[in-house]
């Protein structure tokens, strides 16, 4: 069986949607209309808000190698993502691919591949494969 394998580099879309959904929180917030006694709650969650962004923020994105066989099997190297089995419901877009997968413990899995992450090339195979696999899971439910 052949697969296909894909490079992955550190993204820069990833920060700037981090920053995007900071910038976001923080107006929500800050436009509320309170009162009194409630800008010290509202305060706290703008802070651990504001953390928890910044501790993505640090995290580091995913980078490595990804192997997909034409079975839908998935391998990481160079990375602490489970291996596991590709599943249906990943999402595509122009931007990032959201990948869910089982792991051998049947854990569902979720991980965010930015455009910029792949080669042009690798991105559109990265879809094609995705695709792949959502088209084989509804010819299986039809059986």
């Amino acid at each position: 069986m052949s697969g296909s394998s894909f490079y992955l580099r550190t993204s820069r879309y990833r920060r700037i949607a981090l920053l995007a959904i900071s910038v976001l929180g923080g107006a929500i917030v800050l436009t509320l209309p309170l009162q009194g006694i409630w800008y010290l709650p509202a305060a706290l969650l703008l802070l651990t808000f504001f953390y928890l962004m910044l501790q993505y923020w640090a995290a580091p994105g995913v980078s490595g190698i990804l192997h997909i066989e034409q079975d839908g099997a998935l391998h990481w190297q160079q990375s602490a993502l489970p291996a596991g089995q590709l599943a249906a419901n990943c999402l595509l877009n122009p931007w990032f691919v959201q990948l869910f997968w089982y792991d051998e413990m049947g854990q569902r899995q979720r991980c965010y591949l930015f455009a910029d992450q792949l080669s042009a090339s690798d991105y559109r195979a990265l879809a094609r494969r995705v695709q792949l696999q959502r088209w084989r899971s509804v010819a299986d439910e039809a059986l």
